[in-house]
């Protein structure tokens, strides 16, 4: 009993292990790849590529969304695009993501981004 509860432990931490690596790794490929400073036009196309899930918000809307969302986040002028990058789940129903919040200037320039892991079960 006990030995099989022990290969249980280390099958379920190695799972979740996994998904932080991945987490971790997507993470600084974003941060490498989604600059500050970067285009709009260049960061929607980027999303729009990889097959992620977006939205993309006029700066309007962006202001009026950022009044009732949680966690809250600080408008930068311009339009922004929420997309969210499904990492993986394991055999018992954990589900992994990563939420991308990418908020524009006025001119249109990525000014900041979030990346928020997001975990779901069943």
């Amino acid at each position: 009993m006990q030995a099989g509860l022990g290969i249980v432990a280390v099958v379920l931490s190695g799972c979740c292990i996994s998904l932080g690596e991945k987490v971790a790794n997507r993470i600084q490929q974003y941060q490498r790849e989604l600059p500050v400073g970067a285009a709009y036009s260049e960061v929607k196309a980027y999303v729009e590529k990889h097959g992620l899930p977006y939205s993309a918000d006029s700066a309007e809307r962006c202001e009026e969304n950022a009044k009732m969302t949680s966690p809250s986040y600080q408008p930068r002028g311009g339009p922004c695009i929420f997309a969210l990058d499904r990492v993986g789940s394991t055999w018992y129903g954990f589900d992994t993501a990563i939420q991308l919040r990418l908020l524009f200037d006025k001119t249109g320039s990525l000014a900041h981004r979030d990346f928020h892991q997001i975990h779901t079960f069943l």
